[in-house]
């Protein structure tokens, strides 16, 4: 549904300064700031996930590699890392934690991350990947990742009405567009 309205129900207008959800735009945010800590030797792109990951451990796999994959395999879609995407919360949704997201305990999807090739190996696209990279970036940092990205991107690009925050936590837009289904209902 096409629409110059922010909120089609209250007939909000869209202004220069609504946010808009931006989904997986905001993995080459994650990818940039992973760069950033490698470039200053916070992180080693190159070592294994496993090594920061404070919280959760990478799930058992049969796979060759699995307990070794890297932050840079994870980044490249070649970790071989289950979870295509995620889907649109509605209201009244629970948000899951990342370690909800990782186990898979999601409205609309209860399947865990897992590995389904050996890493390194081949391509496919894990949005499930850029959440363990997400898990360790705050594990091992104590920062989250929303505040990271405002903190080494977005602040000093001089883009101060975007967050990678979400819906109801501290420093979310309030004028941000609802996201909206096919039939005009408020996902």
């Amino acid at each position: 549904m096409c629409s110059n309205h922010a909120h089609l129900e209250a007939n909000a207008p869209i202004s220069a300064q609504t946010a808009f959800s931006t989904a997986s735009i905001s993995k080459p945010v994650t990818a940039l700031v992973c760069a950033m800590l490698a470039a200053e030797g916070v992180i080693d792109l190159d070592a294994p996930i496993a090594n920061y990951l404070k919280s959760w451990r990478l799930p058992e796999s049969a796979h060759r590699g699995a307990a070794e994959v890297t932050w840079r395999q994870l980044l490249t879609h070649t970790a071989g890392t289950s979870q295509h995407g995620f889907a649109d919360y509605y209201e009244g949704d629970r948000l899951p934690t990342l370690i909800d997201s990782l186990e898979g305990r999601l409205p609309r999807y209860d399947k865990p991350i897992e590995f389904l090739f050996p890493p390194g190996t081949g391509w496919r696209y894990s949005g499930g990947g850029y959440v363990i990279v997400q898990l360790a970036l705050e594990d091992h940092t104590g920062i989250p990742l929303a505040e990271l990205a405002a903190r080494r991107v977005f602040q000093p690009l001089g883009m101060h009405h975007t967050t990678m925050s979400q819906p109801g936590a501290a420093g979310f837009p309030a004028d941000a567009a609802l996201v909206h289904a096919e039939d005009g209902t408020v996902i």
